[in-house]
């Protein structure tokens, strides 16, 4: 039997994740680096604002600060993954970048800030933890 996994499925499991971190620190600190967790539905605004922007081009997608991932799984929820031609995400936190890779399905980071283009995926870009 196949397991199929779909972007709700994925949304998911990147909210209990983000859940999960933001309950691992205390919110003074979180807020001392500057980590402010997207709320899903803001992002899914922003992302259906751009979407009708962007006209039917292919996307490069950036997210200078990826944590979990909320911008992008919102533009790909607006978009689908055949309209995102590139996707680098960055992010300070290593453990941010690990559950962003665990959830994608890739293997590759940089502890640099030069961008990483990922592999296709459903959800999630590779990101790069920046030191």
């Amino acid at each position: 039997m196949s397991c199929v996994v779909t972007l709700t499925d994925l949304e998911s499991e990147r909210r209990r994740i983000q859940a999960a971190l933001d309950g691992a620190r205390p919110l003074a600190e979180r807020n001392a680096r500057g980590q402010f967790a997207t709320p899903p539905a803001l992002a899914r605004q922003i992302a259906a604002e751009a979407a009708r922007r962007l006209g039917r081009d292919p996307v490069a997608f950036l997210e200078p600060a990826i944590g979990t991932g909320a911008f992008y799984a919102a533009i790909l929820e607006q978009l689908g993954t055949e309209r995102i031609s590139r996707a680098v995400g960055f992010e300070i936190d290593p453990t941010h970048v690990n559950h962003a890779i665990s959830l994608s399905g890739t293997t590759t980071a940089s502890p640099s800030t030069t961008p990483i283009s990922p592999p296709r995926s459903l959800l999630f870009p590779t990101a790069t933890a920046s030191t």
